[in-house]
């Protein structure tokens, strides 16, 4: 038998260069072990922030921002300075809150994770004082045919990414991925809906149960009819069925036309309002087949949400902006609700939503803002969507937001 030792790397030192320094030697085993550490830590790290979230975001036990305590001190739209319940709705802004459903965090080094959806960040959004929620909303990548709320990565936003949206690789590829979530988990849209319906109508303890409410869809990913349809009854068991609905006349969008006129007595005293956005992308089927916004309306319309949606983006740039793009709201482009042979901004016409992007790696408003809420105020835009759980001490926006001069403890404002 053999007794000849195995082979190791060293072997092929002494060849070359002689018999090795053992002080190398150690050295190199000591810097394998230091590497393997560090991999282990961060394998480990890694993992429980996939395991666990964040303990108490912004917005729960924060002082001064403990938002289920403070929706005693709120107002509700009666209290608003020229209330007037004969005039057009489009004439209020109402306080926003983007990331629906989702407690956000700051991704990190060793953190992927923009937050966790959780029907209960929802609740807490409402008690906050927003009156409109945007909801992102996308297939499960577990489930197609369920819908769910998250954040997925935003191409345009990361710079490996962003590269494969040219050359021919953006084909089959929408703005956002369709598969790269960066919420720890994914939430059911049903228990969102329920939540935020809840915490809006339902409160022993706010002014606001009585304030109209919006719920913002934003349809991501590659659908279905049939999701479409169970995406409707979705809605309809928690909107329609408990009493919740806007008047039949705003069923299937058929007084989006006339919206600049719409009083808000239309929308109080229990009304939820279902405004749709569609993320339509050329090269990108957002139904089988259609990838355009006349051909997904014409769709959308024959489904179960199509019937109860009130309000729905049907040609690009008319009712979604981001923060960046809000100049476009005040081109005169829309032939309705000329008065006095004045053409009318888009905000003088109907709802215009601006929010920033969910998928990028920052959630802090004064980063995702990339021209100032302020300004976003200024343009008109009844939506102006805020992330209320940024994790930033100090957040421009949301000191802005909860200013007596704009929003403070009321929900709604004059344009």
């Amino acid at each position: 038998m053999s007794t000849t030792p195995p082979h190791t790397i060293f072997d092929l030192y002494e060849p070359i260069i002689g018999n090795p320094n053992p002080l190398f030697v150690n050295l190199f085993h000591a810097g394998i072990a230091i590497f393997a550490l560090i991999v282990i830590i961060c394998i480990c790290s890694l993992l429980s922030n996939t395991i666990s979230a964040p303990s108490a975001p912004v917005g729960t036990k924060v002082p001064k921002r403990d938002y289920e305590a403070l929706q005693v001190t709120r107002q509700p739209i009666t209290d608003v300075s020229g209330y007037d319940p004969s005039g057009p709705m489009i004439q209020y802004q109402v306080a926003t809150a983007n990331f629906g459903g989702i407690y956000t965090e700051d991704p990190g080094l060793l953190n992927p994770w923009s937050g966790t959806a959780n029907p209960d960040a929802a609740r807490l959004q409402v008690e906050a004082g927003a009156r409109a929620l945007t909801l992102d909303i996308w297939p499960d990548p577990a489930d197609s045919s369920k819908p769910v709320v998250c954040s997925m990565m935003d191409l345009t936003k990361n710079g490996v990414q962003s590269s494969w949206l040219g050359g021919g690789l953006n084909r089959g590829v929408s703005r956002y991925s369709n598969w790269n979530m960066i919420t720890r988990k994914a939430a059911p849209v049903g228990e969102v809906i329920q939540a935020a319906i809840k915490a809006a109508f339902s409160s022993t303890v706010t002014n606001q149960n009585a304030d109209p409410f919006f719920l913002i869809l934003k349809l991501h990913g590659a659908m279905t009819i049939d999701y479409l349809n169970r995406l409707g009854d979705i809605v309809n068991a928690q909107v329609h069925d408990n009493g919740y609905a806007m008047n039949s006349v705003y069923n299937a969008c058929n007084n989006q036309s006339k919206m600049c006129s719409a009083p808000v007595n239309d929308f109080i005293n229990g009304k939820a309002f279902i405004i749709v956005i569609p993320d339509i992308n050329p090269g990108y089927n957002s139904l089988p087949s259609i990838n355009t916004y006349s051909g997904f309306k014409d769709a959308f319309l024959k489904t179960k949400l199509g019937e109860a949606t009130n309000y729905l983006e049907q040609n690009p740039n008319t009712v979604f902006f981001e923060p960046e793009g809000i100049a476009t709201i005040s081109l005169a482009n829309q032939p309705n609700c000329i008065q006095g042979g004045t053409q009318q901004s888009l905000a003088q016409v109907g709802f215009c939503v601006i929010q920033p992007s969910i998928g990028s790696s920052v959630t802090d408003n004064d980063s995702l803002f990339s021209t100032s809420y302020t300004n976003c105020l200024q343009s008109g835009a009844q939506f102006i969507a805020v992330n209320l759980f940024s994790s930033k001490k100090n957040d421009g926006v949301l000191n802005t937001f909860f200013d007596p001069k704009y929003f403070g403890v009321h929900s709604f404002r004059q344009r």
